[in-house]
């Protein structure tokens, strides 16, 4: 699994929020910016054992057809954050992490305006 590869073995996820930065922003306005990092399987799979409640990244998504990890993340009631900005600022920081969705009736997805309170 990718992230474990990554010295990620260790977090203890219950209850908490991953989130990941991975670089994309860089390449958001470049000819490059389909090029995007996806979450393995793997990364899913080890995601959902370690208790996270939600991911989120910097990337326009965590996936591509055929969605494996929207099909494995959110089954599961783990929240999936897309197109984060500004990760890059709390790096090494304790902060809050608050994304509020709108209120759609019926609907599976909304944009968010994510907040982080650094402490």
């Amino acid at each position: 699994n990718g992230l474990a590869a990554a010295g990620l073995q260790d977090l203890k996820g219950k209850g908490w929020i991953l989130l990941l930065l991975t670089g994309y922003t860089a390449k958001s306005r470049t000819p490059d910016w389909l090029e995007y990092p996806d979450l393995t399987k793997g990364a899913c799979d080890y995601i959902i054992e370690k208790g996270f409640g939600a991911v989120g990244l910097d990337s326009p998504s965590p996936d591509r057809p055929p969605f494996v990890a929207h099909k494995t993340l959110l089954p599961k009631k783990v929240v999936i954050f897309e197109n984060l900005a500004n990760l890059d600022r709390v790096i090494g920081k304790k902060f809050l992490f608050i994304g509020v969705p709108l209120a759609l009736v019926g609907g599976s997805a909304s944009p968010c305006r994510a907040i982080a309170l650094v402490m």
